[in-house]
C-alpha cells in the first residue's frame, strides 16, 4: 500500500485496520437517529403504523450476525456484537 492510500485509510480515528471497517461504519451511519425514551415510546411502541424497531437495533442486529463485520472489527466471541450463535440468514 502506498503512503497516500495508507493515509486515507487512517483519517477516521479508530478505523485504522482496513476499508471493510469504513464500509460497515458508513452503512451504519445511514441509519443514524437521535432517540430518547419518550421518542421510542411514541414512535416505535405506541404507533401502530410503525412496524420497525429503532434503527440502533436494525443495524446492530444485522451486524452482530454477519461474520465479515465481526472479523473486520475483531469483535471478541461472546461479546454483544459477536454472539456465538448467529442467525444463518446472513
Amino acid at each position: 500500500m502506498d503512503n497516500t492510500r495508507k493515509k486515507r485509510a487512517t483519517i477516521i480515528p479508530g478505523l485504522t485496520e482496513n476499508e471493510k471497517q469504513l464500509f460497515f461504519t458508513l452503512h451504519a451511519q445511514t441509519m443514524c437517529e437521535k432517540t430518547n425514551e419518550r421518542g421510542i415510546m411514541k414512535y416505535y411502541i405506541k404507533d401502530e403504523d410503525q412496524l420497525s424497531p429503532p434503527n440502533k437495533y436494525r443495524v446492530n442486529g444485522v451486524m452482530m450476525n454477519f461474520r465479515p463485520f465481526t472479523e473486520a472489527f475483531r469483535c471478541r466471541l461472546h461479546s454483544s456484537m459477536n454472539p456465538e450463535t448467529k442467525c444463518p440468514i446472513f
